[in-house]
């Protein structure tokens, strides 16, 4: 799948998932339920890879 962002929405779409990934740390550290826990630390890799993947391609440009 191809994307195209401008810097500008690379740069916002960043900050958002930086944002909702911090949350969900806290999230997982206050949930008591071990398979809610689980299933929000598969979304919190998602969100970390990402985040990497739009990192890298605002060092590529």
């Amino acid at each position: 799948m191809m994307l195209e962002l401008s810097d500008k929405e690379r740069d916002l779409l960043v900050q958002l998932l930086s944002t909702h990934a911090r949350e969900m740390l806290i999230e997982t550290r206050h949930t008591s339920t071990r398979e809610f826990r689980e299933k929000l630390k598969e979304v919190q890799a998602t969100l970390d890879s990402l985040l990497e993947k739009l990192n890298a391609l605002k060092m590529a440009a």
